[in-house]
């Protein structure tokens, strides 16, 4: 398993019903001898970032095949891709993110912090983007040509994870839990969770944080949180998902869980899945993918009731997060 730095949890969710009571999970197909480290949709456009740095693929017949389109990209491990309104960015290693507003025909280099930066997690709030990196979090507020640090009270520099609700900004860290800015970044302050906090998600007005103890729930905005595992085979949670009333999370080894009731109980949901490491879901359109640490991409075109397999050729590749935009 990669070092936990290598994790970034992004996750733009559209909701639609889901309502699964089994789920009998497939592999997808996908570009061949290599490791992907991050899957992202635009409109019916499929694109997987991988670690070698072989760069981006690009496939637009869900999954069937794959075409290369790295026109300027780097040598460098693409660490998660974003979508922001029509933009593609791809995060790197090297203190670079690259932009492409046409499909990933060409590519742009947009420089945030040092040459050793790792880019781990971008979101957009209102006209703002926001980096979670190895060196804490990053502001743009003109699309992403130019940067600064806001990293004043955020006492953990390795930023797995970001979400806002309204003024509220929440970043998740490495060991030192979640940390809260009502101001743009300008100061944070600790939100009291002592553990690694992988991905952050909002269902309802609630916040969830996945995290290696476990799914936590805060009910007033990170203010105070209860663990909610009641069911939860392995507790250590790379990434959640909200998929209509239901609430998904991806564990290390134990593969997936679904709560309906807000983390209150969980049922697990891996019929047709190997015991795998879960690092993230998308939604697009009636489409659940799920991506795993060593088997692939996973498809569901029935909002979770069963699972079709389009990954008969792919294999050995580490996946670890996924981003949706309905554009």
């Amino acid at each position: 398993m990669k070092h936990a730095i290598r994790l970034f949890l992004k996750v733009l969710f559209f909701t639609t019903l889901c309502t699964p009571l089994s789920a009998q999970w497939v592999q997808t197909n996908g570009p061949y001898g290599e490791n992907i480290n991050c899957f992202t949709v635009i409109g019916k456009n499929l694109f997987v970032g991988t670690n070698q740095g072989s760069g981006i693929f690009l496939s637009t017949n869900n999954g069937t095949n794959w075409t290369e389109v790295n026109t300027r990209l780097l040598n460098t491990p693409v660490n998660t891709l974003t979508v922001s309104g029509r933009n593609l960015l791809a995060e790197t290693n090297s203190g670079i993110i690259l932009l492409s507003s046409d499909s990933g025909k060409n590519w742009n280099r947009i420089y945030i912090g040092a040459s050793n930066t790792s880019v781990l997690s971008i979101i957009t709030s209102g006209k703002n983007l926001f980096a979670g990196t190895s060196d804490g979090v990053f502001l743009s507020t003109n699309n992403g040509s130019s940067w600064s640090q806001v990293n004043t009270g955020l006492t953990r520099n390795y930023v797995f994870a970001l979400a806002s609700s309204g003024t509220n900004l929440f970043a998740g860290t490495s060991d030192g839990g979640v940390f809260l800015s009502t101001n743009n970044g300008t100061s944070w302050k600790p939100s009291l969770i002592s553990c690694s906090v992988y991905s952050l998600v909002f269902n309802d007005g609630n916040l969830f944080a996945g995290t290696s103890q476990g799914v936590y729930l805060s009910t007033n905005n990170g203010n105070t949180w209860t663990p909610v595992n009641t069911g939860l085979i392995n507790n250590k949670s790379y990434v959640l998902a909200v998929f209509g009333t239901t609430l998904f999370a991806g564990t290390d080894s134990g593969g997936v869980f679904l709560s309906t009731n807000n983390g209150g109980s969980w049922t697990i949901a891996n019929t047709g899945l190997p015991n795998i490491t879960v690092h993230a879901f998308v939604v697009s359109d009636t489409n659940l993918f799920i991506v795993t640490n060593s088997k692939g991409v996973f498809l569901s075109t029935n909002n979770g009731t069963s699972w079709d397999k389009i990954n008969i050729k792919l294999s050995n590749v580490v996946i670890e997060s996924l981003a949706v935009s309905g554009t």
